[in-house]
């Protein structure tokens, strides 16, 4: 039995978020798969973080609620996330331990594993979710990626979470050997939901939006195409399911939508969410870089048509189970919105990414996982 230990970072930095969500599901996969011959440890005994609680309350394990912890937003405030006054945080706020037990591999959840954390460890892996920070030119504090390439250089083990980032590892850090594995996420929800019947609270037409909003997320250029599609179809809403809406992004979206042709949904759960991807119209996402892009294969599994921006990462996670649109090109966005109200167009592409979304699982990461983590320890 090989024993990996998680650290607390990612379940302290995320109460949502599909990073924690990633580490949570393959835990979970773990846990229930003695035959992968894998055993999750760890040094922490307090989290917040909704997608390992989920994980581990069905099976039965007990952590406590986290205490306050200084989340760094960008700039200056990292410097409360970085170094020693950070260390003091996180222990406090997670209940670390300082003496941990003996394991096979820490498994980095992020990008600054404590020290005593890695105390007792023979071997070193991180996950590199994606190189956002390094392609908008974030650099110093405004990095929220900091301790990124020394841990990579020093890892006996890398994983790529898709082609795409190893692609990007080679490019910025030269990274390319034979430290490194692609695997991809798996998909969260059952496959081939069917739609809900007429008590569904959501009566109107809409396209769903999921996740953050600001910065590289692009989402403004959704609401500039979806202003364009409502002169024709005054009927259709957008939907905003994620993080809760500032008031700034409430008057944007009243000015330019109208206050009663758009909802925010805050934080929904995996209930919620499935029923939300299982009755729209389309699920868009506008990202111009991703490391993965895991709400596209929820989407998919839910029969939701996904409308992608044409990013490498949405082409090798989608293939041809999506359409794409221009990422600075609203009214190229206006036009697959509108091919989307074509029944015939929509069922086409609910076929084929139906196919695609097949070759995407949790239980299949984990195996990849576990085969990493042996060969690693050999």
């Amino acid at each position: 039995m090989i024993t990996v230990r998680y650290d607390r970072e990612i379940f302290l930095l995320q109460r949502y978020g599909g990073v924690s969500k990633y580490y949570s599901k393959i835990i979970e996969q773990f846990f229930k798969h003695s035959n992968l011959n894998i055993k999750p440890d760890f040094t922490f005994k307090r989290t917040d973080n909704f997608h390992l609680l989920e994980t581990l309350t069905e099976l039965d394990i007990e952590l406590e609620s986290a205490k306050y912890f200084i989340n760094s937003k960008s700039g200056w405030s990292t410097l409360f996330t970085y170094g020693p006054l950070r260390s003091l945080m996180s222990a406090y706020s997670a209940g670390v331990s300082l003496h941990p037990k003996k394991c096979d591999i820490l498994h980095a959840t992020y990008y600054r594993p404590e020290f005593f954390e890695k105390i007792n460890c023979r071997k070193r892996i991180v996950t590199v979710h994606d190189f956002i920070p390094e392609k908008l030119g974030w650099k110093g504090f405004r990095n929220p990626h900091i301790g990124k390439h020394h841990l990579v250089a020093e890892a006996d083990g890398i994983v790529c979470v898709s082609q795409q980032t190893a692609n990007d590892l080679k490019y910025y850090y030269g990274i390319d050997d034979e430290r490194v594995v692609v695997i991809h996420h798996g998909v969260s929800f059952p496959q081939f939901v069917l739609k809900s019947d007429t008590h569904f609270e959501y009566f109107r037409p809409y396209f769903l939006y999921v996740g953050h909003r600001s910065g590289y997320k692009n989402f403004s250029i959704l609401v500039k195409a979806m202003k364009i599609v409502r002169k024709q179809h005054p009927e259709i809403e957008l939907k905003i399911a994620g993080s809760l809406l500032l008031s700034s992004e409430i008057a944007y979206l009243n000015k330019e939508l109208g206050e009663l042709n758009w909802s925010g949904i805050t934080s929904p759960d995996n209930s919620k969410l499935q029923k939300l991807f299982s009755n729209c119209l389309a699920f868009c996402t506008t990202s111009k870089y991703e490391g993965f892009g895991m709400t596209i294969l929820e989407a998919m599994s839910c029969n939701a048509p996904v409308i992608a921006s044409d990013t490498p990462i949405h082409r090798e996670i989608a293939g041809t189970g999506a359409l794409y649109f221009n990422p600075n090109s609203y009214q190229e966005l206006n036009i697959k919105l509108q091919m989307i109200l074509d029944d015939k167009i929509r069922e086409d592409l609910i076929t084929e990414a139906a196919i695609k979304v097949k070759e995407y699982s949790w239980t299949k990461s984990a195996l990849k996982h576990a085969q990493f983590y042996e060969r690693i320890i050999q």
